[in-house]
């Protein structure tokens, strides 16, 4: 099987290694993503964190707080494993990228285990919804609008340095 890419005179080497070689730009777009995501998630959850606060004084303050903070791991942690693994190949950055959902989920759902078994009413339960659900929703609609900008080389040719796509 040969790959046929411009340039390669008929080397079948030389068309392999052009296609196998990681996507330039990747780490930059994500990191453009991550960006995008934590100011969005910030901005959200520190409305909602004030809105608890009037709604239900100190306690919805905390309470939302806590949300808002868990969200935001949530999704760094998320964008840390995709830089992680940014260059490696896409199975292993599907297992890379499942693994870390899973674990990130099993640790919430320890955390949960755990405050049902305290008995008490530490935390507001509408403040602590108003605060993940308006963190997420922050976090992934600004990183809808920046990957809107972003250039994605899908389909693009790889170029050397110097050399104009076509």
């Amino acid at each position: 099987m040969s790959i046929d890419l411009p340039g390669a005179a008929h080397d079948t080497d030389a068309g392999v290694r052009a296609a196998l070689r990681p996507v330039r730009g990747m780490r930059e777009r994500l990191t453009t993503l991550f960006k995008a995501g934590l100011i969005g998630g910030h901005a959200m959850g520190i409305m909602a964190v004030g809105l608890s606060m009037v709604i239900w004084g100190g306690h919805g303050l905390a309470s939302a707080g806590l949300a808002a903070a868990t969200t935001v791991l949530f999704f760094t942690i998320g964008h840390l494993v995709q830089l992680l693994f940014v260059n490696a190949d896409p199975r292993t950055q599907m297992v890379a990228g499942l693994s870390g959902y899973g674990i990130r989920v099993g640790g919430l759902a320890i955390a949960f285990i755990a405050y049902q078994n305290l008995g008490s009413e530490i935390l507001a339960p509408y403040a602590v919804a108003l605060g993940a659900v308006a963190t997420a929703i922050g976090w992934v609609t600004t990183e809808v609008l920046a990957f809107r900008q972003l250039r994605i080389p899908a389909y693009d040719e790889y170029v050397e340095d110097g050399e104009v796509a076509r």
